[in-house]
C-alpha cells in the first residue's frame, strides 16, 4: 500500500501515468524516499517488471518528465533518484481538468 505523498495520490489519478509509468512508480515507491537519492539500474527496473529495457526506461522518463521523480547522475552510465513529496503542476491540471 502506498504512503499517502500527494505526489504518490497524484500519480495514480494522472492519466499520463496510465500503464508502464504508473507501475514502475508503485515500484519505485516501495525502494525510494523523498529525501536521499538512490541508484535505479533501468535493467534492475526491466527485470523486476518484466518490461523490456526500452520500456522501463521510458516510464522513467515519463515520470521525470511529468515531476514525479527526481533524477541526478550518478557517473556517466547510471543515474540516481528520489521521490518528490508533492508535484503542484500536475495537481493543478487535475483540478483544471475537474472545473472543465
Amino acid at each position: 500500500m502506498l504512503t499517502p505523498l500527494p505526489a504518490a495520490v497524484t500519480c495514480m489519478q494522472d492519466p499520463e501515468t496510465r500503464g508502464n509509468p504508473r507501475e514502475v512508480y508503485v515500484w519505485l515507491h516501495q525502494r525510494l524516499d523523498v529525501q536521499h537519492f538512490r541508484a535505479v539500474k533501468v535493467d534492475e527496473v526491466s527485470f523486476s517488471m518484466r518490461l523490456s529495457r526500452s520500456a522501463a526506461g521510458e516510464a522513467l522518463l515519463t515520470l521525470v518528465r511529468l515531476g514525479y521523480l527526481d533524477r541526478a547522475p550518478l557517473d556517466r552510465r547510471a543515474y540516481t533518484y528520489r521521490l518528490f513529496h508533492s508535484n503542484p503542476a500536475r495537481e493543478m491540471a487535475a483540478l483544471a481538468a475537474i472545473v472543465r
